[in-house]
């Protein structure tokens, strides 16, 4: 059972619902903190995935909806992170700044975001489950809180991307994992669009073509052309996709999996789970992946510094935010690395921009869940992708 501590979202619900003598809403919290995390986690999702659109239009001041933990304190410019992520599940609002006093007018009242969100859940155990109201705890968070900018780098990373043009300068980036069509065709390795396209600064244009080859061994050779198979990075009329493939070299195989690390899991976390609590991030200049928690997975994003200022940034569909434990941090060149979970043996998300975070908190990792990678539609193939090992 999920546990809630004095200053918890669910037990302040709990003593205002006290005062007010308001049985219905006491009734809907306590059936809330009855469940336990897991299901309380579930819950949130699927607020999250039915009502996202319906809360925007009726909060003009909310810029995205999604769910995760709460998180109490902030960044500040003079006293840095002060963000905390707590254990307690809650329905994710993003705004662009938080009222800094309680609003007077009624107009302003009228506006004011809700601390909870009604909805029925499956309450109780076996047989004598029942459908019950439960109060789902809203937790409210600024849109500067929680940007990124995209991490490849210069002779950074696993592998060097080099324009055969010589137009756009050589970068450094990762790939999460090499992928085969389900009915057959050429391996692929998976990264970034932003990457092996060499599309950052580039206002998301890809090049016209590129080749890969490994920072610590470029004498291996060239293991991988750009494919025509990629995602692409647009202003936020329609949904970004930051992905591309990389076509292996069939003789290039093995120099294809240095680049992708000693990592390589073969299963894809199904479209139907969450993300795990805790999270492996394959960081290309790390021994042993970063222990990272999840945060937040935000509903269309557009969080990321793709473009110069001034421009309006892409929105992506779904991205994960995860924080680096024990100070971990991603840096420039972990672009497109892999996010496995804790037991190393099943892939989640694919690694695509670093945020806000100290050595002391660790840093934010932003990632792209790897079924949309994966994908083949997506990304031009008629065909489901398949990780190899």
């Amino acid at each position: 059972m999920a546990t809630k501590s004095a200053s918890s979202k669910a037990q302040q619900l709990q003593t205002r619902a006290e005062r007010s003598r308001d049985t219905v809403l006491l009734e809907a919290v306590e059936t809330w903190i009855a469940l336990d995390r897991e299901s309380q986690r579930r819950l949130t999702a699927e607020i999250v995935q039915s009502r996202a659109d319906e809360i925007r239009r009726a909060y003009s001041a909310v810029v995205g909806v999604g769910f995760g933990y709460r998180t109490r304190g902030r960044w500040t410019t003079k006293g840095g992170d002060r963000r905390v992520v707590t254990n307690e599940p809650c329905v994710v609002f993003m705004i662009t700044r938080k009222w800094r006093q309680k609003p007077k007018s009624r107009a302003a009242l009228a506006r004011q975001i809700p601390d909870h969100l009604l909805a029925f859940c499956d309450a109780g155990a076996g047989t004598t489950r029942t459908r019950r109201l439960c109060a789902v705890p809203v937790d409210v968070i600024e849109r500067t809180d929680h940007a990124a900018s995209p991490q490849n780098g210069v002779r950074a990373g696993r592998s060097t991307c080099k324009d055969p043009a010589g137009v756009r300068p050589d970068c450094g980036g990762s790939f999460a994992a090499l992928v085969v069509p389900r009915s057959g065709g050429p391996t692929y390795a998976v990264t970034c669009h932003h990457f092996a396209a060499m599309s950052n600064g580039y206002l998301g244009i890809p090049v016209q073509a590129a080749t890969f080859s490994l920072v610590d061994d470029p004498g291996a050779g060239t293991f991988g052309e750009l494919s025509a198979h990629i995602g692409r990075i647009v202003p936020p009329g329609a949904a970004s996709l930051d992905v591309a493939l990389v076509e292996v070299r069939p003789d290039m195989l093995d120099v294809a999996r240095r680049a992708v690390g000693p990592h390589r899991p073969m299963n894809v976390l199904p479209a139907t789970d969450l993300p795990p609590e805790e999270v492996l991030i394959v960081a290309s200049r790390n021994e042993a992946p970063i222990r990272a928690r999840f945060v937040i997975a935000h509903k269309d994003f557009n969080g990321i510094d793709y473009f110069p200022r001034g421009h309006l940034q892409p929105r992506h569909d779904v991205v994960w935010e995860f924080l680096g434990l024990d100070s971990g941090q991603t840096v420039g060149g972990d672009s497109g690395c892999a996010v496995i979970n804790g037991r190393g043996d099943t892939l989640l998300a694919m690694h695509v921009a670093g945020g806000k975070g100290t050595s002391r908190t660790g840093g934010r990792s932003f990632a792209i869940p790897i079924r949309f990678a994966i994908y083949g539609p997506n990304i031009g193939l008629q065909d489901f992708l398949d990780p190899i090992a």
